[in-house]
């Protein structure tokens, strides 16, 4: 982290299937991240065949957020099983929820909006897992507001990176 964000030019954190989200040893990566205002996107998902052994849930995800009210996380997939990812972070305005992976499902980008608001909730492309298209249909065939969705294309994520641009004396 010191290597490649504080001194280079990374500007996030990805966790994804080393340890699950719980786990307390990632309690310094994220007091770093904080530190560094960088935010901390954490690989979430729930397999019908079950998890891989390191494979968080958004239930964990919740967990470590709670321990961190000062750092910004994004759920990425929301966990698969989109109903229960929103529902299992919406009481952390410190979680945003990535809607990438899946498919176009309708329903999906409305709820995380009507549960969570649209300030958090963030657009993902899955590249090169999924289709652009298939990715921006969630957002452009949601019935939300255009202003909704501007900030999650775009507004949200230029929103949760500027204190790390700003940090790194780069412009967004």
């Amino acid at each position: 982290m010191n290597r490649c964000i504080e001194g280079g030019p990374l500007v996030g954190v990805k966790l994804w299937v080393a340890v699950r989200a719980f786990e307390e040893c990632l309690d310094p990566i994220v007091e770093r991240a904080i530190e560094l205002k960088a935010p901390v996107l954490q690989h979430t998902w729930y397999k019908i065949t079950g998890n891989l052994p390191g494979e968080s849930t958004s239930e964990d995800l919740a967990a470590l957020a709670a321990r961190h009210p000062k750092a910004s996380f994004i759920s990425a997939h929301t966990g698969g099983d989109w109903e229960i990812g929103i529902r299992a972070i919406r009481h952390l305005p410190n979680v945003t929820a990535e809607i990438c992976g899946g498919d176009p499902t309708t329903g999906f980008v409305d709820m995380a909006v009507r549960e969570l608001g649209a300030e958090r909730v963030m657009y993902g492309s899955d590249y090169a897992g999924r289709s652009f298209a298939s990715q921006l249909a969630k957002v452009f065939g949601a019935d939300i507001s255009e202003d909704a969705k501007r900030l999650i294309l775009a507004g949200n994520i230029k929103r949760m990176l500027a204190p790390i641009f700003q940090a790194k004396g780069m412009g967004l």
